[in-house]
């Protein structure tokens, strides 16, 4: 439980470190034109917790946040990776949900 602990705090960081930068939000989600530093960040923490929960996930190319699946403590994502694309959902303390999509 405790690495999902840490991924979480990674993720509010990131979101917080995305408004301390300047991104632009409209709606509640993250404009297109976010700095390429936390775009990067997103994927990787999103690849890194799909590959944790034994999924294979090669050169993550993108994350983006599924605004329609998220509540404000359920953030959900597609990571797309060179090999397959994944929908995850972080709930919390629990593992996170995560589904194939191709």
């Amino acid at each position: 439980m405790r690495r999902h602990s840490f991924l979480w705090v990674m993720i509010a960081g990131l979101w917080a470190g995305a408004l301390s930068a300047g991104a632009l939000w409209a709606g509640g989600a993250l404009a297109q034109d976010a700095p390429p530093e936390i775009e990067e960040t997103a994927k990787d923490i999103v690849a890194t917790t799909v590959r944790a929960q034994g999924h294979p996930c090669e050169q993550p190319q993108s994350a983006v946040r599924d605004e329609a699946a998220s509540a404000p403590d359920r953030p959900a994502w597609v990571v797309e990776c060179a090999n397959a694309s994944y929908w995850v959902r972080y709930d919390n303390d629990v593992p996170a949900e995560i589904r194939r999509l191709d």
